[in-house]
């Protein structure tokens, strides 16, 4: 198993040029000329 995981390193490393990157996600709200954002009337 701590082959693999030092394949992985090995890749993100070469791809990102520090050996342990943090990626993330953020998830937002639809933005105006999105499919799924419709103005809210009050």
């Amino acid at each position: 198993m701590s082959d693999v995981n030092n394949a992985s390193n090995s890749v993100l490393e070469a791809i990102l040029g520090r050996s342990k990157p943090v990626i993330a996600m953020m998830h937002i709200l639809p933005l105006p000329g999105r499919p799924f954002y419709h103005i809210c009337e009050a």
